[in-house]
């Protein structure tokens, strides 16, 4: 027998029952369909009243009964407190008989219980006391009746025998699981107003209940399954996901919230139980559960604290089921990568969702021994681009996290590879992948690895590139072949005088054409690699060629393709330094540095200050910083500028200290900067970045003091360098230390003297007003006494002897003629004393060589003749050495003396014609010589130039020659002779034509970009100063020359006497020779106007003409040429409003430059401008009729070069097919109006429909269109914001690549 108490207990309920309600019944009345049955008290009540009487803001009015008006309803309202105290007694004895164990009682079941109570009036008591709440959650005591109903039935369901009688009533117990969607229903405005009345915090109250009813069903759990009761089980995960979400975000307070959290994740352990599934499986009430509470994964929810994040319940499942969970799980993330709810479509929310699928991989892996990467493995080639970007996303959030399976016993099941193996393997899929959406990511997951992969990723990549690298010599950073480049090239921007010879270049004999900066390093053999990292083996194929991926990757069209790859690169320099030395590390770097997009730049300079930081003494990585960094401080972009400007005076300027204070790794550094930007002969940008410190006081009086204090140690030739550059703006406070160093380095030859000295010379050229008398005095003396003695170099004599004659004038107001004779006359004696030196084969004397110079410099200034012994023995060495090649190589002095020979008498005979007749017959002979020096060759060339402009009858037969050394394998001679030959050009002694202009013009694709830029300044600047039309007029023939195609070259720019049939070195049919061409053609393309240029369509039909009659020559050399003109008709065609874009471009920026001062200009005349309008419209109409005519006969011209190219070279076929192709979707792109009635229509159609698929595929992807705002600075710049913008942009513009 029950005990007696809840025996009685349930004897008080029956009078709460109402027999004409039933479950049915009560659905009706909350639905409308049905008047309440109401007490006779209430009908009355409302039969005398019209009024409504209803409590609570009731909805009985006009004699209509709602719930609240039925009998059982009234009473258990009206009796609510003992009601409710009834409902407590019961739930808290038939727990306490719950709990006790041991206790049996045959009378504890259901069959006997409704014997006492009728089932289904309990059941609609139950059922109308929930509905109630929901009716009208307004009033406090629906509620409290509610939860103690529920609670009072579900602790009597877990009375033995539910199933068996009617107690256990599904629709009852899935009402009573609805009392968890009240708190969200009291979320609803309308009921505002009436819970402002609550005195309490009804949140935290209801929030209470909720942790009791939890506690029932788990009791109830605990005595009855759920099998057979999917949606029971569906009811409870979601009134519970609901109650879970209200704590999170509209619970007060944190501790009762907090509970709710742990009861509800207490309760959703018991629902995952065996017992409670049809067949024992807990994996489907698992999977259930995910899938119901996915909306957890939101980003909304990251935030909130760990014991409401419901990734910890599948984790905990984990521990307890880990042969069913496992499972879920991989559905779980199998499904965040291959197909993820639209409702994570944007990527910070699925950026969330993934971490949580990474927590769940690791813990899988970890103590399950289950991984997700090898079904990466076998998805990596989805055919979705979404899905491939999201398994690189994945895969680079497991390279970076630790994790191994942790087991200690079974480890024969655990696989030595370590997982991260096969994960490499995919993630180098993925670098070579066709779309760049998804290599962008995959260089992306690789630069994650590189910087924070985790330990066996570290391992790998530790084991692939590092290299342990010693540290250097500090004191030999100063290579000779660099102090002899800085002498050669820095001096002449410091506005020094000297002579256009070297006396020590040094090059290859096998590599005549490059210096020792230009020769490849060492290149180191490839060796296996040792790793302790098993499986290594079967991927060191991969990670060898990894570097050369991300070389190629710099290369990428996508832009944020290549920032990402430099940055990778960045992270394996730091781990192997010698790839620094790499050649294709300093190609790929310095074309980065002139990348089109300003971001791509500014990242490459970061990169390069970061590796600088990280090796600030390693010269090849200085050479490469100075030359990338002399490119951006002639960037267009201001920020930019000033970004390289900060880098130059960060790693110069504030890292110069006073020697005794600089640290050991970088107390070179500064001035090996210095050095390699002057070897690079970029002086001048120095001296501008100086000049604005100066002005700005950021290179102040203190710093000139350290910069001194360096002038006596290794430092000092950089140390005189810099102090030359800012001489002319600073002065120092005790000058004369000048002269005293000075003496001392004459002295003692200490620290490469020559390079010394000729900065020492600049310095006191700026420093002359404030040196004492008494220091002058000293100078003077020392510096004649070099004069006399002929214990200068060769390459200062000019300007010792030039400072001299300024010290001269300034003491005495005049140079004194008589100190010069007694110069000359000392110097002659001494020549003609000492001859013999001079003239012997086998004797080497530089002081002659010296005096020699002086003697030239002094009998100049005195207007003199010369001696006629001295010039004797000058003219027969001169003859000696140009009737014998072989007496050259005799003496290792005979560069230096012949080169001073050619000086001296090249100055004497700019004053004597039949001097120079004499001496230019010899200069001939000499540079034909087949073994001649490079240095000798300058020399010969500088002189030319010289006695070109006093005898330009004599040298023009010598001009020839030179011209033709701008083809010279040396890179010294290329320069000095395009240097001379643009003075003479510019002064009209030579002629822009001919075979001078073909040569120049191969020089824009030299191999050596210093000699490429110098071509093309050139160029541009005879056009812009002489002859506006030479691009226009000699692009179409020069594609003849270039091609040894000359039979219909014979114009205006290119005679065949100055050709002299010589063949071009350009021409040829291999593609590395239509590259070459491909770029002169748009340097020309680049500085014509666009009218000029489409006007030279014409040669459209003229071409096709000669086709058609059989007039084009049929040989290689005319199919190359074809060729050339396809591409270049085809860049004709695609110049179309150019001008007008770049005018607008301008346009706009000068709207946007509010800082810019206002232009006045007097504009043309009405008539004036009238006519050019008119003159404009002229030439373009004439340009329209040129394109009509070109349309019209192209479909013919199509055929005929087909034709032409099949029959003479077949094996351009493919290339002109291109060709051809590429030139019909420009003039469709470009000229649509004139094609879409043009004939063939169904041709011209086709190309139509071409173009608007490419433009439809190139076109702006819908998400790229969200994007309104775009941060611009005050300089109307765009923002920093912008560049994530950049890297989406691309994600978007691949997308439909794949």
């Amino acid at each position: 027998m029950a005990p007696p108490h809840v025996h009685m207990l349930l004897n008080q309920l029956p009078q709460y029952f109402d027999a004409e309600l039933t479950v049915e019944r009560i659905d009706s009345i909350c639905a409308g369909k049905e008047p309440a049955p109401s007490s006779s008290r209430r009908r009355t009540s409302v039969d005398s009243d019209d009024s409504d009487s209803s409590d609570g803001g009731g909805r009985a009015g006009d004699g209509v009964l709602d719930l609240r008006d039925c009998g059982m309803i009234r009473k258990a309202i009206d009796d609510s407190n003992t009601l409710i105290e009834l409902l407590s007694d019961i739930c808290l004895e038939t727990r306490k008989m719950r709990h006790k164990a041991g206790v049996f009682d045959q009378y504890d079941n259901w069959q006997y219980l409704s014997k006492k109570m009728k089932v289904e009036q309990f059941l609609a008591f139950i059922y109308g006391l929930v509905s109630l709440a929901e009716y009208d959650p307004t009033e406090a005591i629906n509620r409290r009746l509610a939860t103690a109903a529920v609670k009072t039935y579900l602790v009597l369901l877990g009375t033995p025998g539910q199933k068996q009688t009617s107690a256990f009533n599904e629709s009852v117990l899935l009402k009573c699981l609805d009392i968890f969607k009240l708190a969200d229903l009291l979320l609803d405005p309308i009921f505002d107003d009436y819970l402002k009345q609550e005195r309490f915090d009804f949140i935290t109250r209801l929030l209470m209940e909720y942790v009791q009813i939890m506690d029932e069903i788990q009791l109830l759990l605990k005595c009855m399954t759920l099998k057979s009761c999917d949606s029971i089980k569906v009811q409870l995960i979601n009134g519970l996901k609901t109650a879970l979400n209200y704590s999170m975000k509209h619970a007060k307070n944190r501790s009762v919230a907090e509970n709710v959290a742990d009861k509800i994740f207490e309760t959703l352990e018991a629902i995952c139980l065996p017992e409670h599934d049809d067949h024992n499986d807990c994996a489907k009430t698992i999977q259930l559960i995910l899938n119901r509470t996915a909306m957890f994964y939101k980003l909304e929810y990251k935030n909130y604290p760990a014991c409401f994040q419901i990734y910890h319940f599948f984790l905990k499942m984990l521990d307890q089921y880990p042969k069913d969970t496992p499972e879920v799980l991989t559905v779980f993330i199998k499904s965040v990568l291959t197909n993820p709810p639209k409702v994570f479509s944007r990527a910070e929310d699925y950026a969330y969702l993934s971490d949580i699928a990474l927590k769940y991989d690791t813990a899988m892996y970890s103590k399950c021994n289950v991984s997700i990467v090898p079904y990466l493995k076998q998805i990596e080639g989805h055919a979705e681009a979404s899905t491939r970007v999201n398994i690189v996303e994945f895969l680079g959030k497991l390279a970076t996290t630790d994790c191994t399976v942790d087991w200690e016993l079974f480890k024969a099941e655990i696989s030595d590879i370590p997982r991260e193996v096969q994960m490499i393997e995919i993630l180098y899929n993925k670098l070579i992948d066709k779309t760049s959406t998804v290599k962008l990511k995959a260089f992306h997951c690789l630069l994650k690895i590189l910087q924070n992969g985790n330990k066996v990723m570290k391992q790998l990549m530790r084991d692939t590139f590092y290299c342990a690298t010693a540290d250097e010599d500090e004191k030999s950073y100063l290579q000779m072949n660099d102090v002899e480049d800085l002498y050669q090239t820095a001096e002449l921007e410091l506005g020094i005088s000297r002579n256009a010879f070297n006396f020590n270049l040094s090059s290859s004999p096998n590599n005549p054409g490059k210096s020792l900066d230009e020769t490849n390093p060492k290149e180191s053999q490839p060796t296996k690699i040792n790793s302790t990292v098993k499986g290594f083996e079967t991927i060191e194929p991969q990670l060898r060629s990894l570097i050369d991926v991300i070389y190629e990757a710099t290369l990428s069209q996508t832009s944020s393709i290549r920032r990402v790859a430099l940055s990778c690169l960045e992270c394996i320099v730091e781990l192997n330094r010698n790839r620094i030395d790499d050649p294709v590390f300093e190609y790929v770097v310095v074309k980065l540095a002139k990348d089109p997009v300003m971001l791509m730049r500014r990242t490459t300079l970061n990169v390069l200050n970061q590796l600088l930081t990280r090796y600030p003494s390693y010269l090849p990585l200085i050479r490469i910083w100075s030359k990338c960094l002399l490119l951006f401080l002639d960037d267009s972009d201001q920020k930019l500028k000033e970004s390289a400007l900060e880098s130059l005076k960060g790693n110069v300027f504030d890292n110069i200290c006073r020697f005794e204070d600089s640290s050991s790794s970088r107390i070179f550094t500064p001035w090996m900067i210095v050095r390699s930007i002057l070897v690079l002969g970029k002086i001048s940008v120095l001296k501008a970045a100086v000049d604005s410190w100066i002005q700005k006081s950021i290179l102040t009086q203190k710093n000139l003091m350290i910069i001194e204090s360096h002038i006596f140690t290794v430092n000092c030739s950089e140390a005189w360098i810099i102090l030359s550059i800012i001489a002319n703006k600073m002065k120092s406070r005790n000058p004369d230390v000048v002269i005293k160093t000075m003496n001392e380095i004459l002295q003692a030859d200490v620290y490469n003297s020559p390079i010394c000295l000729q900065y020492i010379l600049c310095v006191i050229k700026a420093w002359l007003e404030d040196f004492t008398h008494a220091g002058l005095n000293h100078l003077f003396k020392i510096l004649s006494d070099l004069l006399r003695t002929g214990s200068t170099t060769i390459s200062l004599v000019s300007d010792v002897y030039s400072l001299c004659c300024a010290i001269k004038e300034k003491s005495d107001g005049t140079v004194d003629e008589s100190w010069i004779r007694s110069i000359r006359d000392s110097t002659a004696e001494y020549l003609l004393h000492y001859h013999s030196h001079y003239t012997s084969f086998h004797m080497s004397n530089e002081r002659y060589l010296i005096s020699l110079l002086v003697y030239a410099e002094t009998s100049t200034d005195l207007n003199d003749k010369p001696n006629e012994r001295i010039m004797t023995i000058l003219l027969h060495y001169l003859k000696r050495v140009a009737g014998d090649e072989k007496l050259i190589s005799l003496q290792t002095d005979q560069n230096r003396k012949i080169c001073v020979t050619i000086v001296v008498l090249s100055r004497f005979g700019l004053r004597d014609g039949s001097l120079a007749s004499t001496i230019i017959a010899d200069f001939n002979k000499i540079l034909k010589f087949k073994n001649i020096h490079e240095s000798i060759i300058c020399t010969l060339i500088t002189s030319f130039s010289d006695l070109c402009k006093r005898h330009t009858s004599l040298v023009d037969s010598s001009i020839k020659t030179v011209i033709l050394q701008l083809s010279s394998s040396y890179m010294a001679v290329r320069s000095v002779a395009l240097n001379n030959l643009n003075e003479l050009i510019l002064q009209d002694y030579v002629k822009m034509r001919g075979r001078v202009l073909l040569n120049i013009l191969k020089l824009i694709v030299d191999e050596n970009c210093q000699i490429a830029a110098q071509a093309l300044y050139v160029i541009q600047l005879y056009v812009h100063s002489k002859n506006e039309k030479l691009l226009k007029v000699s692009l179409l023939e020069c594609v003849y020359v270039f091609n040894n195609y000359l039979q219909y070259a014979e114009r205006d720019m290119f005679p065949a006497s100055e050709i002299d049939n010589e063949p071009c070195d350009l021409a040829g049919n291999a593609p590395e020779d239509f590259s070459k061409r491909n770029l002169i053609y748009d340097f020309f393309v680049d500085n014509i106007d666009d009218l000029s240029l489409l006007k030279l369509l014409k040669n459209v039909n003229k071409i096709n003409t000669q086709l058609s009659q059989h007039k084009y020559v049929e040989c290689p050399a005319g199919a190359g040429t074809l060729i050339d003109l396809l591409y270049i008709f085809t860049k004709m065609v695609m110049v179309k409003d150019r001008d007008k874009a770049r005018l607008a471009k301008a346009a706009a920026s000068g709207v946007n430059d509010e800082d810019a001062p206002p232009v006045i200009e007097e504009g043309p005349s009405p008539v004036k401008k009238s006519r050019v309008k008119m003159a404009l419209q002229q030439s373009e109409q004439e340009m329209v009729t040129i394109v009509e005519k070109m349309i019209a006969i192209y479909n013919g011209f199509d055929r005929q070069v087909r034709s032409y190219i099949t029959r003479v070279e077949p094996t351009l076929e493919k290339i002109a097919e291109e060709r051809l192709h590429d030139l019909a979707l420009a003039i469709a792109r470009k000229f649509r109006s004139l094609v879409e009635f043009a004939k063939p229509m169904e041709f011209w159609r086709g190309m139509m429909r071409t173009v608007d698929s490419l433009d439809h595929r190139e076109g702006p992807s819908p998400r790229k269109g969200k994007r309104k705002k775009k941060g611009r600075g005050k300089d109307g710049s765009e923002s920093e914001e912008d560049d994530e913008e950049d890297e989406v942009e691309d994600y978007d513009d691949d997308e439909m690549d794949d």
